[in-house]
């Protein structure tokens, strides 16, 4: 329990730039916060407190937090990492977050696989954002695709000028190279 006379108070609004402060290399929503303050992460809840209508945590509350999810059990294993904290467990994607990624990945607001993959090879960025666009309106969205499409093919898609040819040219290479970036 947070003791407001002894702890530093935290707003909770706060609490995802303080945690991206310490170095975490990610950002946390609100969203997130909420979720740790509701159902918890890994067993744990993350304790807060309101003053007139203000939600607050702590800094000893969040440490309190963040151990009691590194405990180790009996075993001496960490315990096993949860998918989403305070999901379901095996609930996979909804149908809805699964249309809002086919959404955001057909307005190229989401990268595909195969934007990943390009977005590795040694080239200017002007070309590679080029020939990914030239991909992508081609209907190819992973490495399997590029595969299966052929070689010839692929380098016979309209609109591939020298340097985007040059791009497509080194994602073969690259995805023969590695056979199981396709999957």
């Amino acid at each position: 329990m947070i003791d407001i006379h002894t702890e530093q108070l935290l707003r909770l609004t706060d609490l995802p730039d303080y945690l991206e402060s310490r170095g975490l290399g990610k950002r946390f929503s609100m969203r997130a916060v909420r979720r740790w303050v509701r159902h918890g992460c890994d067993g744990a809840l993350l304790e807060t407190v309101t003053i007139d209508g203000l939600l607050l945590t702590s800094f000893e509350a969040v440490q309190r937090w963040v151990e009691q999810q590194s405990r180790v059990n009996d075993t001496g294993d960490p315990p096993a990492p949860s998918r989403l904290c305070g999901a379901a467990p095996d609930a996979g994607p909804s149908p809805e977050h699964a249309s809002s990624m086919h959404l955001l990945t057909e307005h190229r607001i989401v990268p595909t696989a195969l934007d990943r993959v390009i977005k590795t090879l040694d080239h200017p960025e002007s070309a590679r954002a080029f020939a990914a666009g030239v991909l992508f309106r081609a209907g190819l969205r992973t490495p399997a695709d590029v595969l299966q499409l052929g070689h010839e093919k692929l380098l016979a898609i309209v609109g591939l000028g020298a340097k985007s040819k040059s791009v497509v040219q080194s994602l073969w290479n690259a995805l023969q190279r590695k056979p199981s970036a396709s999957a």
